[in-house]
């Protein structure tokens, strides 16, 4: 470091805007005394030269993320089976932003000269933003091809896969509404327009049937958030989530008749009277209905209901819980799919008390799901032998990632290969996409208004070392100081 020279810049470089990377820049010094010494002259003004403009900070930005990501990727790569988890949001510029989120088996095995333990690790990290100029399944199947071959990382070791995408809904209160409808202040067409309708959103939330709507959604959105909290855990299985989701479903179709809706009209009876609404489902204005084409054969002629409770019940309450059942199955028919392949492995232990049959049926399913052109993940016949073998050895029933540690304490990886890489493979499979949610609340923070013509470049170095926080102090820095210090020397004339 010694013979850098260093480039003037501006005094304003240490305004508030750069304040974060000036500490970034302060801990590395702390591996470097002569940097920690030109730091010092910079800070006290014996200097006015020094490495801390906005291109250097990309620089050093872009070399510090790239060896976390590189690290990612090595553990990747050694683990060889990974599933990938891709999520879109729009960030403050209206940039489509999708997030990468690799998710893995890490086996930890200690050296005979160390004294640490075995484990096994489910691992999910972020491999960053790629922006998107079309959402289309396609497209973003053409970017997430592109990008693996970029990262080096081999398709066929691609084992699952996680798409996601939503959005929220907002309110307001009645009292809110009312003010909104009282305020003098708002003239002219568009104030007067706000009024109107605050003065109708007002009336409608006041109804009976708002409230009956309200607790209707309250019961469906409780059951489901349990659900939700668990999907949204990284260590959640094929076996739990199904069984949670054959739970609410089962709720969700109790609920869908006539004791159900009685229930919910009890419940919001006593809401209703604690805000002094009235119990009653109020009439509307009848709309001819509109005569609709039937063929000759066809007898019956039919007729709307003309109860208002019986209407609400059929077009609302019904309509909704069918929707939510609906929604339900999808979800439950994709996870039903993989655990009827790989449910038999969630409870190795029992495998000791089944026919040989029934053990080489599932292994056989599972082998057939796991090839490729010709090339298998998976021997069935060996399989269904090795986990004989090992149900024989278990104390007792363990979930999928205990067995695995238990193999690998017992030092029996490599004696049953099929069974290792049967686990790993179904540990690897994501259940729900919460890691590329979770990313982000950092891509808010990161890329805010005042910030909104960041390159994307520096937007996704800045998002791998803030969420990949804890790999960032993985890498030798003294190494990654020394690195850029030689592609930045000078040559001194003497």
């Amino acid at each position: 470091m010694q013979n850098l020279s260093f480039r003037g810049t501006n005094e304003k470089l240490y305004s508030a805007s750069n304040g974060n990377f000036l500490k970034f820049v302060e801990y590395l010094a702390l591996f470097d005394p002569i940097m920690n010494e030109h730091l010092r002259r910079v800070k006290d003004q014996e200097t006015m030269v020094h490495y801390l403009g906005k291109d250097i900070q990309n620089e050093l930005i872009q070399l510090l993320a790239g060896a976390i990501k590189q690290q990612i990727l090595t553990h990747t790569n050694s683990a060889k089976y990974y599933s990938i988890i891709l999520d879109c949001t729009p960030d403050v510029s209206h940039i489509e932003q999708m997030t990468m989120i690799v998710r893995f088996v890490d086996v930890i095995k200690p050296s005979d000269n160390e004294m640490s333990e075995s484990e096994v690790i489910i691992r999910e990290h972020f491999l960053g933003f790629v922006p998107l100029k079309e959402t289309t399944g396609a497209f973003i199947a053409e970017t997430l091809l592109e990008q693996l071959e970029q990262m080096g990382l081999p398709i066929e070791n691609l084992r699952g896969q996680g798409y996601d995408n939503g959005s929220n809904m907002k309110g307001n209160i009645y009292d809110a509404l009312i003010e909104i409808f009282d305020e003098t202040s708002l003239t002219g067409s568009s104030g007067n327009t706000s009024r109107i309708e605050a003065k109708a959103l007002a009336g409608a939330i006041s109804k009976f049937k708002f409230v009956v709507s309200l607790a209707t959604w309250y019961n469906i959105l409780f059951e489901v958030n349990l659900t939700s909290k668990l999907l949204q855990n990284k260590e959640a299985d094929l076996n739990s989530a199904t069984k949670q989701l054959q739970v609410t479903k089962n709720y969700l179709v109790d609920c869908r008749c006539d004791e159900g809706f009685q229930q919910v009209l009890t419940d919001a009876t006593e809401i209703a009277k604690e805000l002094e609404i009235l119990p009653n489902f109020e009439t509307e204005e009848q709309v001819r209905n509109r005569r609709k084409k039937r063929q000759f054969e066809y007898e019956a002629q039919e007729e709307a209901p003309q109860d208002p409770r019986q209407k609400f019940k059929v077009g609302f309450y019904y309509a909704v819980l069918d929707m939510a059942i609906q929604s339900i199955e999808e979800r439950f028919q994709q996870l039903q799919q993989y655990n009827s392949l790989f449910g038999f492995l969630y409870d190795i232990y029992s495998i000791k008390i089944k026919s040989t049959e029934d053990v080489l049926k599932d292994c056989k399913n599972l082998e057939k799901s796991l090839m490729h052109n010709g090339n298998k993940d998976i021997d069935a016949e060996d399989l269904c032998c090795e986990l004989v073998a090992i149900a024989r050895r278990l104390p007792k029933s363990m979930p999928p990632q205990e067995v695995l540690l238990f193999m690998l304490q017992q030092k029996l990886l490599d004696n049953v290969p099929n069974v290792s890489v049967a686990l790993r493979i179904l540990l690897t499979l994501p259940v729900s996409v919460a890691s590329g949610e979770r990313s982000f609340s950092k891509l808010k923070l990161i890329k805010t208004y005042i910030r909104s013509t960041m390159l994307e470049k520096r937007l996704v170095g800045l998002a791998t070392i803030s969420i990949e926080h804890a790999q960032a102090s993985a890498p030798d820095l003294v190494e990654l100081v020394t690195k850029f210090a030689k592609e930045k020397a000078r040559k001194v004339r003497c």
